[in-house]
């Protein structure tokens, strides 16, 4: 097993060394192509990039790979960027293999949902011209940088990012990040309505919208309205059970300004 740290596989998937759960910090170090939509990442099955049985290349591949990714960062408009220091945190596992993609064109929402877009792997055997994504350079042990390339070019001239493990601060940041939550617990409040107040600021290039959808407890699983089976985030069908129970509540804000939005739901 790799010792703690991470090493690029020769198929470009990331591995992450060790036994223990840590925190991944991931932040743009250079853009210099304004196509660039998303950078997702996607936890693979095993070193080959398999995923649900799935091996690279084969049917059914991308839009497995889209349905288990999870968005990095969202690429802001060429003039807001040098302003911004774009950064995210993720908690990654020791042993597991990480495919990082790009998307131009559309969103990970869009693509999901059929829209128009492209996604380029960073395992060349996923592409359709049978090249990577991404050039990696080694830093240390324990950091990385991945230079991503666009469709059609065979250079990488679209984003770079670095990649480095925090590993004095695990412990720290794993408490920080378990005292928040992703799910909105009303089990506590007595009323059939819930009045909320979101503040939001909006710097991305994608006019994208925020909403809320009820599910049956905190693990996020939501109940099929047409067979009424309990789907966890991780079954098929999961994503159009959810929608099923949008929330009459949603916003979005106007770009570069903070915006205080006042709105009422109800729950139970």
């Amino acid at each position: 097993m790799l010792s703690s740290g991470l090493k690029a596989q020769e198929n470009n998937l990331l591995a992450v060394g060790g036994n223990d759960t840590t925190q991944l910090r991931v932040s743009i170090a250079e853009r210099t192509a304004s196509e660039v939509s998303e950078i997702i990442i996607i936890a693979t099955d095993d070193e080959l990039g398999t995923i649900d049985g799935t091996a690279p290349g084969a049917d059914g591949y991308r839009q497995a790979a889209l349905s288990r990714a999870t968005v990095v960062l969202s690429v802001l408009e060429a003039e807001e960027f040098k302003a911004l220091q774009l950064s995210r945190t993720l908690t990654v596992t020791g042993g597991q293999f990480l495919q990082f993609a790009i998307l131009t064109g559309g969103s990970l929402n869009d693509l999901l949902s059929g829209g128009s877009g492209e996604i380029l792997f960073a395992t060349a055997t996923a592409n359709p011209d049978g090249h990577s994504a991404i050039n990696t350079a080694l830093q240390s042990s324990y950091s990385l940088r991945l230079s991503f390339r666009l469709p059609r070019r065979d250079r990488s001239q679209g984003v770079t990012l670095d990649l480095a493990l925090d590993l004095d601060s695990i412990q720290a940041q794993t408490q920080r990040q378990n005292s928040y939550s992703r799910i909105i617990d009303l089990t506590g409040l007595n009323g059939p309505t819930v009045n909320a107040s979101i503040q939001v600021f909006r710097e991305a290039a994608l006019n994208d919208t925020v909403g809320f959808f009820e599910v049956e407890d905190e693990q996020g699983n939501v109940k099929d309205p047409m067979t009424g089976t309990i789907l966890s985030p991780d079954d098929p069908g999961y994503f159009q059970a959810a929608l099923a129970h949008y929330a009459e509540l949603s916003f979005t804000g106007q770009k570069r300004s903070n915006n205080k939005l006042h709105s009422s739901a109800c729950y139970g």
